[in-house]
């Protein structure tokens, strides 16, 4: 905690946090080969999953205006998708997820400082992923992936009981994920893992007709449950 000369106070705050995760997968098939021993076949075939976890809205400049959006609190984060497994270590999913967040500061300029705000800012959008899956170390199952969509962002919020947006617009989204995945029985697996997603440009309008566009950049950490359908 920090006092600058005219007084105010100016703080920051890092948090880590540690998640579970559970996720459900099929079976590997089992095939007899001439010798008689059982041999592991790929699993493939389509999927739906659904996960859950908190997510770490980064500070985000508003273009067109000195201010930006200073502080967030970390907010809920939740997905559910369909994807197919395929032969080799691939898989392709569509997902839908919503995530929010709560603005704490605004910070408009040297001359004006910061000031709390209230309201928050909510994400949703349409992802397609690709993912990859590595060989397994010790039981667990590392993977990478990354996806490319749509996002809508609703923005609601004041400052010293003002609005200072009350506007929504649709802009492209992405995200690269990494985790790990620890079956626990034939169908059932756990997935721990963490995302960077990042939507923009929101072009929205404030109340006085003057124009803001500014972006969003969230890092989740979350958990997820995964059903073969076949």
């Amino acid at each position: 905690l920090e006092t600058e000369s005219d007084g105010r106070e100016r703080s920051q705050q890092t948090v880590h946090s540690t998640l579970l995760g559970l996720r459900y997968t099929p079976a590997p098939r089992v095939s007899r080969v001439r010798s008689g021993a059982a041999q592991p076949q790929p699993r493939r075939g389509p999927y739906l999953s659904a996960t859950a976890g908190a997510g770490f809205a980064k500070d985000a400049e508003i273009e067109d205006n000195l201010a930006n959006f200073d502080a967030y609190s970390p907010g809920p984060f939740a997905a559910v998708a369909f994807g197919y497994d395929f032969r080799s270590n691939w898989r392709v999913e569509l997902e839908a997820s919503a995530r929010r967040n709560d603005v704490d500061l605004i910070d408009f300029n040297p001359e004006f400082g910061e000031a709390r705000a209230g309201g928050d800012i909510k994400m949703r959008s349409l992802i397609a992923n690709l993912y990859y899956d590595f060989s397994g170390v010790q039981g667990f199952q590392p993977h990478f992936g990354a996806g490319f969509g749509v996002a809508r962002g609703t923005y609601d919020v004041k400052v010293r009981d003002s609005t200072f947006v009350d506007d929504e617009d649709t802009a492209w989204a992405g995200q690269v994920m990494v985790g790990a995945t620890s079956h626990i029985t034939d169908h059932a697996a756990v997935t721990v893992g963490y995302r960077a997603w990042m939507g923009g440009q929101f072009k929205m309008q404030q109340p006085d007709g003057r124009p803001l566009r500014t972006e969003q950049i969230v890092h989740t950490l979350h958990v997820g449950l995964r059903y073969d359908l076949r």
